[in-house]
């Protein structure tokens, strides 16, 4: 069990604190970027991870020791939100597809072409800057797919909102965006109004029962994405992501009745396009 104190403020950031190796440490990073970690230091026996609250570094910490890679650390408060923000000094635009541009508010403008969507992006205290290589993967997936005025889009998971946004600029009809996490509803609903566009922002998935979207977008990890896969059967196009290629093979059974469409992966992280289910819904 981490070392966790008795009364949990779930609204306040945590750092996470991981015992590795030299052999560990890549993997552990990896697991703790998965599951939402808006930064880390590593250090040649420990990683030290921030997490926007207690119960997402308790799910980390959890996936550690259940992956066998790592013991379960431990969680304290942050009584201020420096090492939170620290990563910004070494934050910068990065690209993803062919003409999006995902640009940090505290930074000068980066040079942008004819015909480029530049993503405004504060992420705040939730997970997706676009620094990792699974939100661009999946924002060059939208790219190629989404319809101008036709494509509705389901975000799950939205996080700082990067994909909410990025399909609203593309020009998706329709896009709602759902988070359990507070903070992520609050980064995006301010990501959306910074970059001047419309969407639906929920807190619970269920609020989008009986709805059919043309594409949804999951970058979430594979074990949510697995439990997650009876949720999804209703709906056209999905883009899993947010997981290694390790796990790839248990997304792929879960999601076994969609045809694959594309495979897209960086940095042995993989993003699996697939096509609506072959059967109806699970009973």
């Amino acid at each position: 069990m981490s070392d966790t104190p008795a009364n949990v403020d779930d609204d306040r950031p945590v750092l996470l604190t991981v015992e590795v190796t030299a052999a560990t440490t890549e993997l552990v990073a990896d697991a703790l970027w998965e599951h939402g970690s808006t930064g880390m230091e590593e250090r040649a026996d420990r990683i030290i991870a921030g997490f926007p609250n207690h119960a997402g570094a308790a799910a980390a910490a959890a996936a550690l020791v259940d992956r066998e890679i790592a013991g379960p650390g431990s969680i304290v408060d942050v009584n201020d939100d420096t090492w939170l923000d620290g990563w910004k000094a070494y934050a910068r635009a990065h690209r993803a597809g062919q003409r999006i541009v995902l640009q940090p508010t505290w930074l000068d403008p980066a040079p942008v072409g004819e015909g480029d969507l530049v993503v405004h992006l504060d992420p705040g205290r939730a997970f997706g800057s676009g620094a990792h290589a699974t939100t661009r993967l999946v924002l060059a997936r939208l790219e190629a797919i989404v319809e101008p005025a036709t494509t509705t889009v389901l975000d799950l998971g939205c996080g700082s909102g990067v994909l909410t946004v990025a399909a609203a600029l593309l020009g998706a009809a329709d896009v709602v965006a759902v988070d359990l996490d507070p903070a992520a509803l609050r980064a995006t609903a301010d990501n959306a109004a910074r970059n001047g566009v419309a969407c639906t922002i929920h807190g619970d998935l269920a609020a989008v029962d009986g709805r059919r979207f043309d594409v949804v977008a999951a970058n979430i990890g594979a074990n949510t994405l697995i439990d997650l896969e009876p949720a999804l059967r209703p709906h056209d196009v999905v883009i899993l992501a947010g997981f290694l290629a390790f796990r790839e093979a248990e997304v792929r059974a879960a999601f076994a009745d969609r045809p694959l469409l594309h495979r897209d992966a960086e940095d042995d992280w993989v993003c699996l396009t697939l096509g609506g289910c072959a059967v109806g819904p699970a009973v």
